[in-house]
C-alpha cells in the first residue's frame, strides 16, 4: 500500500504527516507493507523545510535529517493507493489536474468524520507547527487503525 500526503508547498504539514505516519507504521510492524511519501502542489524554487519542523518531529524520537520539497506529478498520483490532503485547495487541485485520482483522495481530518481543513502553517513559529502536528495526530492514528483492521 502506498500513501501520499500532500500540502501546499511540501515543507511543513505533509512532511510532518508523512514522517509521523511512517513512524507509526514502523512501531506497528507495517513498514514493509505501507510506503509513505509526500509532495506539494506549489513548490517554489530554492525552498527548504524549516528547521523547526525537524525540532517538532524529533521530540517524538523521529529523526528527520533532511527533506527536499517535491512537486506533485502524475507518476506519484498513479502509484499511490491513497492520497491524503490537508485542505480543500489541495483537494480541488487534485480533482482538477488528476481527475482519475479523485476517488482515492481525502481530507486528513475527514478520517475523524470532520469537514474541517488543516491549513499549512504560515508562520515560522514552533508553537504553530506543534499545533498543526497535534491536530493531525489523531487522524493519522485513525488511518493506521483502519489499515490494521483491513489486514485482519
Amino acid at each position: 500500500m502506498k500513501i501520499l500526503f500532500i500540502c501546499d508547498d511540501n515543507r511543513t504539514s505533509s512532511v510532518l504527516a508523512a514522517n509521523y505516519f511512517q513512524h507509526l507504521c514502523k512501531q506497528n510492524d507495517l513498514a514493509e507493507e505501507v510506503h509513505v511519501a509526500s509532495a506539494g502542489i506549489q513548490i517554489e524554487e530554492d525552498t527548504s523545510t524549516p528547521k523547526k519542523i525537524f525540532d517538532v518531529i524529533s521530540g517524538l524520537g523521529i529523526v528527520l535529517e533532511s527533506h527536499t520539497p517535491r512537486q506533485i506529478n502524475a507518476e506519484l498520483i498513479a502509484e499511490s493507493d491513497s492520497i491524503i490532503v490537508m485542505n480543500n485547495t489541495e483537494l480541488e487541485f487534485i480533482s482538477s489536474n488528476f481527475t482519475d485520482a479523485t476517488d482515492k483522495c481525502r481530507l486528513i481530518l475527514s478520517l475523524l468524520a470532520s469537514d474541517q481543513e488543516l491549513d499549512s502553517p504560515q508562520e515560522d513559529d514552533i508553537a504553530t507547527y506543534e499545533q498543526c502536528f497535534l491536530t493531525m495526530m489523531p487522524a493519522l492514528a485513525e488511518l493506521l487503525d483502519r489499515i490494521k483492521r483491513s489486514r485482519q
